[in-house]
This record gives structure tokens, C-alpha cells and sequence, in this order.
């Protein structure tokens, strides 16, 4: 049940998933990432954990526009993005869940002016996180998000 990271398109027709997403690894000029705590309340998966801000792609819709559409949502955040990657994971073994997973993944720097403009619209919190400060967080991160948050924590992956 490991997610599986795949740096190009999916490995299976879209049509495949029983869930589609994208989320954003959004930096600072300082290599420090945005992550969204998500909150504590009936309904929301991995209450209290911390995430990327993204959401679920609609029927017809492309990742990219998907992602641009929930940045604004979530952040009120109107940026160009480009695609880093993706992520598989398998969720079938889970009786309350049985879904089988991919998550697009996005990345943006993110102006002095563009951050001083952020709105959040959804979760608990947002803060920014330095490498080693995210190093420290990886296991409360959401576990679709492992994989990248993990490669940005070991310096990895960079704006």
C-alpha cells in the first residue's frame, strides 16, 4: 500500500481511478513550502495532518485547471503552475475507503507579493516550512503527499 511516485503521466486511464486530485508544492524565494493543516472535523480524512493545498479534479476538467481552480478557492491564489509528478496509491485494501488513488502534483514560486495576498479558504491553518523543519513533520503528512513532501524535505526536489 506504498504510494507508488511516477515523474510522468499516470500509469493507468483515468478512467482507472476511482479518485482523480492535484495538489500544489507552492515555494518562497527562500526554498521554504506552504502546507495547509487540515482540520479537525467530522468528514475531513487525516484530520490534523498537514498537506499541500489541491483538491479533486471534475469530470472533464484537466489537472492543470483543476489545480488553478483550487488554489483560487483555497487561497484566493491566482498563479501559473507546472507539473512536477505524480502519485499512485492504492487504498483497495482498506475496506472504509477501496479506491484506487492518483494525485497530480504542481509546483510554484510564489512572490513576496503573491504571498502578502494569501487568503485561506480552507483548513485549520497554513505556515511555511524550511527543508528541515518539514523533515521533522514527514510523519504527520498526508500519505499521498509522502513521496514529494519527502523528496522537497531531503533537498531533493527544488523550486
Amino acid at each position: 500500500m506504498e504510494p507508488v511516485f511516477f515523474p510522468q503521466k499516470p500509469p493507468r486511464p483515468r478512467s482507472e481511478y476511482t479518485h482523480v486530485s492535484a495538489a500544489a508544492v507552492l515555494w518562497d524565494g527562500q526554498g521554504h513550502v506552504l502546507l495547509q493543516e487540515r482540520e479537525q472535523k467530522p468528514g475531513v480524512t487525516y484530520p490534523g495532518f498537514w498537506g499541500l493545498f489541491g483538491g479533486g479534479i471534475e469530470a472533464g476538467e484537466e489537472p492543470a485547471d483543476a489545480m488553478q481552480r483550487e488554489l483560487l478557492e483555497e487561497l484566493e491564489l491566482s498563479c501559473a503552475v507546472h507539473f512536477i509528478g505524480g502519485v499512485e496509491f492504492d487504498f483497495r485494501a482498506i475496506p472504509s475507503r477501496a479506491a484506487l488513488a492518483y494525485r497530480y502534483f504542481f509546483g510554484a514560486v510564489l512572490t513576496d507579493v503573491q504571498i502578502g495576498a494569501l487568503v485561506l479558504g480552507e483548513g485549520a491553518s497554513m505556515q511555511w516550512f524550511s527543508p528541515n523543519a518539514l523533515h521533522r513533520q514527514l510523519s504527520n503528512v498526508l500519505p499521498l503527499e509522502l513521496p514529494i513532501l519527502s523528496q522537497v524535505a531531503h533537498g531533493l526536489l527544488t523550486p
